[in-house]
C-alpha cells in the first residue's frame, strides 16, 4: 500500500510541476517586452534563458508523469538509481539547481541593487514568486532521490570544530558590532535619559534623590560606572556596552554549549540590532541580553546537554535578577524560568529532595542578591521613599494612564492568540526589498515580524515531534512572558533576540542530533519519515536563508548610510548645540539649565547641570510634580536658563503649551524670555549679557 502512496504523491509532484511551470511560461511570454533589450522574436536574453528553463523543466516533468504512470513505482526508481549512479546525476542535478539559484538571486540581486529596483520587481514579481516555488520543489525532488547532496553538509557541519567556530563567530560579531557602535536611527531622548542621569551619578547625584526617573537603575548605574572610571566619552559608553554584550554571549555560549546557535545569533543580533535600538544602552537592551543568558543555559538543560552545576544555577540567578533591574516587566519571564527549573528539579530528585532544595537555593540566594544590593544602596542613601514614590507609585497611577496598565491579561491574550501570528500587520509587507525608513514599523514584514513568530512556532512544534512536551510548553510560556511590555518595535527587541536563538536552536540541533535526516530514501522508509525529514530540511534552508537575508540587508544598509555609521553623523548636532549653550550662558560654571521638554541629553553633551530634578516635561510627569517644577524654578537665586519648545505635542495628543501651560505662565512671570525658546532667570542677566542671535 506504500508503494502506492508514493507513486500517487510523485504523480501529484509531476501534475503540479507541469501546471506551475506552464503557467510561469505563459506569463514570461505575455509579460511586457522591454524594446531596449530586445535578442530574438522580441524577447530580451534573461527572458529567453528563463523561457528555456522553464520549458525544459515542463519536459522533464512530462516524462517523468508519463513513466511514472506507466511502470511500476519501484521499478522507475530503481531506473532512476541506476540512471543516477551511470551519470553522475547527483553531481548534474546539484549542477543544475546550482545554476538556476545563482541566476535567479544575481537576477534578484542586480534588480536590488538598481537604482530602479522597486519598478522591476514589482513588473516581475509573480514570476519571482513562482521561481522560487519551482526551486522549493526541486530541492524537494532532491530530497526524495538522493541523499549525497545531504551527507556532503552533514560531512562538513561534523567536520567543524563547534567551540572553535563559536568563538571565531563570537569575535566576528563583536567586529560588526563595532560597525554599528555609532548609529542613532531614533530615540535619542531614551538614551540621552540614561546618559545624562548616568553623568550626574558619576559626579556625586543620588538616583531618585537627586534626578528623577520612572525606570530601574541598573542601565544608569552602568553608564555611571563607566563615565566615573574612564570619562564621558559616548563611544567609550557603546563600547563598553558592546563588550558587556560579547561577554553575555561568550558566558552563554560556554554554559549551555550552543556554540554555533550562540556565536549565528550573535552575529545577526549585532547586524540587525541597530534596528530596535539594541545598540543603544536602553532598558530593553540590557534586560534581553539577561534574559537570554538566562534561557539559553536553562533550554540546554532541559534539552539534556547539560547538567545544571552551581555555578551555572547562580549565572541563571544574577542574569534574571540584572533583567529585572533593568526593567520590571522581565520578573514574568524570570518566573517562567524559576518555575520551569523547580519543577523539573522536584520531578528528578522529589519535592523533598535535598538536592532539590540545594538547587533551588542557588538560584534563589543569587537571584535575590543584586535585588538586595540595591535595596541597601537606597537605605544608605536615604532614597528608599523616593524610589517607592518615583517608580512604584508613579508608574502605577500616572504614568499608567498615558501607557496603559502592564496587565496579566496581555500574557494571556498573547498565550491565547499564539503570539499574535495570524495577525495581518506581520503580513503588511511582502517586498523583500523594502526601505527600512520607518523603523516603528519594521516588523510588519513577512521576512521580520511574521518570520520571527514561524521560528518560535517552529521550535514548539519541532520539540514537540521530539517529545520533549515539558520543554516545548516552557518555550510557550516563555515568549508570551516576553511579549507583556510591548510586541514590535524597539521595546520588542528582547523578543526579537530570543526568536533569532530559537531559529538557530533548530538549526543546530537537527544537523546534530537528526543524523537520520541524512538517510532519505523513498523505497526504504515509511512515507511520513521522509515527509517529517523533507519538511526538517526545508526548516534549515528558509531560516537559514531569512538570517542571511536579514544579515545582507544590514549590510546593504550600512554601504548606503555610511554617514550614519560615523560619530559626526551621529553626534556633532549634539554637540554644537552644548557649545551653544554654553555661549550663551557665558561659559559660566554656575549656571543651571533645563531643556524641556524632551532634550536630556543636552545635559550630558555639555556637562549642564539641571535645575531641577526633573529632567523631563513630558504630561506625566506634569501631572505628578507640577508643583515641585515651579518650587525648583522659583529659586531665582543662582542664575538658570531655561529652554521650552512650546510647539512640541507627544504622541501627537498632548502639547506643550496646554499641559505646562501653567510652567509657562510661571516662566512668563518670573523669568525674562529672550526668544520663543529660551527664558534666563535674572540672577543670569545681572552677571551675562545673554545673546540669543
Amino acid at each position: 500500500m506504500e508503494k502506492y502512496v508514493k507513486k500517487n504523491l510523485l504523480i501529484f509532484l509531476a501534475s503540479l510541476s507541469i501546471i506551475e511551470a506552464s503557467w510561469f511560461f505563459y506569463n514570461l511570454i505575455l509579460l511586457e517586452k522591454d524594446p531596449q533589450n530586445v535578442l530574438f522574436l522580441g524577447f530580451s536574453g534573461n527572458r529567453l534563458l528563463l523561457m528555456a528553463v522553464i520549458f525544459f523543466v515542463i519536459f522533464i516533468s512530462v516524462w517523468f508523469l508519463i513513466k511514472q504512470i506507466k511502470n511500476h513505482p519501484v521499478q522507475l526508481l530503481a531506473k532512476f538509481e541506476e540512471w543516477f549512479k551511470k551519470h553522475s546525476i547527483t553531481s548534474m542535478i546539484f549542477g543544475f539547481v546550482f545554476l538556476i539559484g545563482i541566476w535567479g538571486t544575481s537576477y534578484l540581486l542586480w534588480a536590488y541593487f538598481n537604482d530602479t529596483y522597486s519598478a522591476i520587481l514589482n513588473r516581475i514579481g509573480p514570476v519571482v514568486l513562482l521561481y522560487l516555488i519551482i526551486f522549493t520543489q526541486i530541492v524537494v525532488y532532491l530530497l526524495l532521490f538522493n541523499k549525497n547532496i545531504l551527507m556532503i553538509i552533514n560531512n562538513i557541519y561534523q567536520g567543524i570544530d563547534k567551540k572553535k567556530t563559536g568563538y571565531l563567530l563570537l569575535v566576528i560579531s563583536f567586529l560588526v558590532g563595532l560597525v554599528t557602535l555609532n548609529i542613532t536611527l531614533y530615540n535619542h531622548t531614551d538614551e540621552g535619559d540614561v546618559l545624562s542621569i548616568g553623568w550626574l551619578l558619576s559626579e556625586g547625584y543620588v538616583l531618585y534623590k537627586d534626578v528623577f526617573s520612572h525606570h530601574f537603575p541598573l542601565p544608569y548605574y552602568w553608564v555611571g560606572l563607566i563615565i566615573k572610571i574612564f570619562g564621558s566619552s559616548v563611544v567609550i559608553i557603546r563600547l563598553s556596552f558592546l563588550i558587556l554584550k560579547t561577554i553575555i554571549f561568550f558566558v552563554a555560549m560556554k554554559n549551555s554549549r550552543f556554540y554555533l546557535s550562540i556565536g549565528l545569533t550573535a552575529i545577526t543580533w549585532n547586524a540587525i540590532s541597530f534596528l530596535y535600538l539594541g545598540n543603544m544602552l536602553l532598558y530593553d537592551s540590557f534586560a534581553g541580553l539577561f534574559l537570554i543568558l538566562a534561557f539559553s543555559i536553562v533550554l540546554a538543560h532541559l534539552l539534556k546537554k547539560i547538567e545544571l552545576s552551581p555555578k551555572q544555577l547562580i549565572i541563571i540567578g544574577l542574569s534574571l535578577s540584572f533583567a529585572f533591574l533593568s526593567d520590571p516587566t522581565k520578573v514574568f519571564p524570570g518566573i517562567v524560568i524559576c518555575l520551569s527549573l523547580a519543577i523539573e528539579v522536584c520531578v528528578k530528585y522529589g519535592v523533598f529532595g535535598k538536592i532539590t532544595w540545594k538547587k533551588i537555593g542557588y538560584l534563589i540566594i543569587s537571584g535575590l542578591f543584586p535585588i538586595v544590593v540595591f535595596i541597601l544602596v537606597l537605605i544608605l542613601y536615604q532614597t528608599f521613599d523616593d524610589f517607592r514614590v518615583f517608580v512604584i507609585e508613579f508608574n502605577s497611577n500616572i504614568y499608567s494612564k498615558y501607557s496603559g496598565q502592564i496587565s496579566i491579561y496581555y500574557f494571556i491574550n498573547q498565550l491565547k492568540k499564539g503570539f499574535e501570528i495570524f495577525n495581518p500587520i506581520w503580513r503588511e509587507n511582502l517586498n523583500p526589498v523594502y526601505f527600512w525608513d520607518e523603523y516603528l514599523r519594521i516588523d510588519h514584514s513577512i521576512y521580520t515580524g511574521l518570520f520571527y513568530r514561524v521560528a518560535v512556532w517552529s521550535s514548539i512544534l519541532y520539540l514537540s515531534i521530539k517529545k520533549k512536551y515539558f520543554t516545548a510548553i516552557m518555550i510557550f510560556i516563555y515568549v508570551a512572558s516576553n511579549l507583556i511590555r510591548a510586541t514590535e518595535a524597539f521595546h520588542a527587541s528582547p523578543f526579537v533576540l530570543l526568536s533569532i536563538f530559537l531559529a538557530t536552536i533548530i538549526i543546530e540541533d537537527i544537523l546534530l542530533t537528526e543524523k537520520e535526516i541524512y538517510k532519505i530514501n523513498v523505497y526504504n522508509q515509511s512515507l511520513k519519515s521522509n515527509i517529517l525529514k523533507i519538511g526538517q530540511s526545508l526548516i534549515i534552508f528558509i531560516f537559514l536563508l531569512n538570517i542571511f537575508w536579514l544579515n545582507f540587508r544590514s549590510t546593504d544598509y550600512f554601504l548606503k548610510n555610511i554617514s550614519d555609521l560615523t560619530y559626526q553623523g551621529n553626534f556633532t548636532k549634539f554637540e554644537i548645540d552644548a557649545e551653544e549653550t554654553h555661549l550663551l550662558s557665558c561659559n559660566l560654571d554656575e549656571v543651571k539649565f533645563l531643556f524641556y521638554p524632551v532634550y536630556p541629553e543636552v545635559h550630558f553633551w555639555g556637562k549642564l547641570r539641571p535645575i531641577t530634578k526633573y529632567l523631563f516635561l513630558l504630561p506625566w510627569v506634569v501631572d505628578a510634580f507640577e508643583e515641585d517644577i515651579i518650587a525648583d524654578l522659583s529659586k531665582t537665586t543662582y542664575p538658570s536658563l531655561v529652554f521650552i519648545n512650546k510647539s512640541v505635542c507627544v504622541w501627537n495628543l498632548y502639547c506643550v503649551d496646554d499641559y505646562a501651560s501653567n510652567i509657562i505662565e510661571y516662566l512668563d512671570e518670573k523669568y525674562i524670555q529672550l526668544s520663543d525658546y529660551y527664558y534666563a532667570s535674572p540672577a543670569l542677566l545681572d552677571i551675562c549679557d545673554v545673546n540669543i542671535e
